[in-house]
């Protein structure tokens, strides 16, 4: 983690402390230490790379700042926060469709992580649905991709 705290320092230099970049790392910095099972430090960088994107004009609503969003609801989902996390969830995917249409690839994860949000609360049907959504919108992106 010390050489990502490096690249965060030099990013800040190079583009200053509101950059779509120091986001970025903040999101690379939370992702890793929920690798390394580090949750206190996975938490803390999903909120900072939140914090960078709202702070910067224009970039509030950005797919950035939405897949920051989805990355703290998997956090939330790892630890129980079932309803924090159904929360985020929702918000994800309804601003990835807004913004990138209904079809895109990255709405396919907001699907995945509402499924296990619905698993996690029991609700096998609604689980089923959102998987069933997300596989579909990945197999059409395969397909798009063949032509």
């Amino acid at each position: 983690m010390s050489e990502m705290r490096d690249v965060l320092a030099t990013v800040t230099k190079l583009d200053g402390e509101l950059h779509p970049h120091v986001a970025e790392v903040y999101l690379a910095m939370s992702t890793i230490a929920h690798e390394l099972d580090e949750p206190k430090e996975a938490f803390k960088y999903a909120k900072k790379a939140i914090s960078v994107w709202r702070k910067i004009e224009g970039h509030s609503e950005s797919v950035g700042y939405v897949m920051a969003v989805l990355h703290l609801g998997v956090l939330c989902r790892k630890f129980s926060l079932v309803d924090l996390a159904l929360r985020l969830g929702q918000f994800a995917l309804a601003a990835l469709q807004a913004r990138l249409g209904a079809g895109h690839p990255l709405v396919s994860q907001a699907y995945f992580h509402l499924a296990a949000v619905y698993l996690q609360r029991g609700m096998t049907a609604e689980a089923e649905g959102a998987i069933a959504k997300a596989t579909e919108i990945l197999a059409a992106a395969r397909e798009a991709a063949k032509s």
